[in-house]
């Protein structure tokens, strides 16, 4: 990969927008070849993440899966110094830009949410990603139990084959996982 990459950047380029997932290779690697660099960065640093992750686990420690990845110290250590490098943090994220507010750039990205939802018996709920609790499934689970709502889930990654007992579940392939949905639910705490 980093040969690819280095292949890609034309000599002259005095600039570079590094997206964030691959900003530690460009730092590990020194990529950037003393140019000058802007980072698009879509969540939090690891080592945020990761006392996040370690918060949510103290409130949910039957969780298998909460505390079962951490990223080695290098990864760490290179996304951090490519932070601090960089000349702008460009995000989409409020909470991000304030973590960087000397140097960042927010995107003013909205959406506009109806705000009165009435959430009806038998509505087709989807839960696209995988059902763990560090992806919400904790929460998805608590609001289709309390409004009785059919589930909609991917076979793949779950926190126990337990987990989803007393919610009526539908498992969906890939190619027809938007059938007959009426709600998606994708919460995350990352």
């Amino acid at each position: 990969m980093v040969e690819k990459i280095e292949k890609l950047i034309p000599i002259e380029t005095t600039h570079l927008v590094i997206s964030q997932n691959i900003l530690r290779y460009f730092i590990e690697y020194n990529l950037t070849g003393g140019r000058t660099f802007d980072v698009l960065m879509y969540r939090y640093p690891i080592d945020i993440l990761q006392k996040k992750l370690d918060g949510i686990y103290d409130i949910h420690q039957q969780s298998n899966t909460l505390n079962e990845y951490r990223a080695p110290n290098s990864i760490i250590i290179n996304e951090d110094k490519g932070l601090k490098k960089a000349r702008k943090i460009v995000t989409p994220h409020r909470k991000i830009s304030e973590l960087f507010f000397q140097k960042s750039i927010l995107l003013n990205c909205s959406i506009n949410i109806e705000k009165n939802i009435t959430l009806e018996k038998g509505l087709k709920v989807l839960f696209p990603g995988s059902s763990l609790a560090r992806k919400g499934a904790f929460e998805v689970r608590k609001i289709v139990q309390e409004f009785e709502l059919p589930l909609v889930i991917k076979k793949d990654a779950m926190e126990t084959k337990s987990f989803w007992n007393n919610v009526y579940i539908e498992y969906a392939d890939s190619k027809d996982i938007f059938k007959n949905i009426e709600l998606i639910i994708y919460p995350a705490y990352i």
